[in-house]
């Protein structure tokens, strides 16, 4: 088996060889070969400079550079056209590293099962905990990682069968359009909780805000489109995860609640902004600096 890598980027120099290191150091006695393309997208910055370097010293990187930044689903349909049909892919985002060796070969192992269509892996965040902001983002993505025991919900770093050439390049969540590609077609998807990446959250309250309200925009977009809804908009199941969490964890109360009103007050902005049409339909969002660096 070979297996098919995408890494998306704009604008990734502080990050991009800690993603691309975490990449190829994995090991791989579950495949055959890998292949890592990297789809920079209109990159200002030394992003296509390091990989460059990258590709020089390791065959398996090929730096595909976009002169325009014309949003990430034009990015990914840049990597599905180095993709044979019906081949696994892995989509990483760029700011993220995979924790451990191991962790592709547990996102893989479930495609042996001929149903599967989809794998998911467990985002853990590195922000500090001492900090309120730090708090908040390790209990929202405490919060997904529960919903995805029990629905999963894919971001990050997800493996997938390639059942579809291309993705409409309006689309703004990426991940969610595959979940619906891949449900569609009646496969399964995985969540493989051991499958851990690393990512960084926003350094503040208002970059917080704006990569929550962004994320809503996208996913109320494609519920138009599609009439797809993602699993962390199933309220009822939302508010047992919050009840749980209260219970089992009263020192997390505190930063729960916060979060629970943030989340909902950059979900009221985003009707706003959907209302007036203040969205890019490329999603070329503005950059959330804070995630960039760890």
């Amino acid at each position: 088996m070979v297996v098919y890598v995408g890494v998306f980027a704009y604008n990734e120099e502080k990050i991009i060889l800690k993603n691309l290191e975490s990449i190829l150091s994995q090991e791989l006695s579950c495949i055959d070969d890998m292949r890592v393309f990297v789809v920079s997208s209109g990159s200002t910055d030394k992003t296509n400079e390091l990989v460059s370097e990258v590709a020089k010293r390791d065959s398996r990187v090929v730096l595909i550079a976009q002169k325009e930044r014309l949003g990430k689903a034009s990015a990914i349909n840049e990597f599905l056209n180095n993709v044979p049909g019906n081949a696994i892919c892995v989509m990483v985002s760029a700011d993220v590293v995979l924790a451990n060796r191991d962790c592709l070969c547990k996102m893989l192992i479930p495609f042996q099962d001929e149903g599967v269509g989809m794998t998911a892996s467990h985002p853990i965040p590195v922000d500090d905990r001492s900090r309120l902001i730090g708090r908040i983002v390790h209990v929202l993505w405490e919060m997904k990682h529960r919903v995805s025991l029990i629905y999963p919900k894919t971001g990050e770093m997800i493996a997938f069968r390639k059942v579809f050439n291309a993705m409409p390049e309006d689309i703004l969540v990426d991940e969610a359009y595959i979940e619906w590609e891949i449900g569609r077609r009646g496969l399964k998807i995985v969540y493989v909780s051991d499958a851990i990446v690393n990512n960084k959250g926003p350094e503040g309250i208002g970059e917080f805000i704006r990569q929550r309200k962004r994320i809503y925009i996208g996913h109320k977009l494609l519920e138009r489109k599609l009439g797809y809804r993602g699993s962390t908009f199933n309220i009822s199941l939302l508010f047992r995860i919050v009840y749980e969490m209260a219970r089992q964890r009263p020192a997390d109360i505190w930063p729960l609640f916060v979060t629970v009103l943030l989340e909902a007050y950059s979900r009221l902005l985003g009707r706003i902004d959907l209302l007036l049409g203040r969205y890019d339909k490329l999603g070329r969002w503005e950059v959330i600096e804070g995630t960039k660096t760890f």
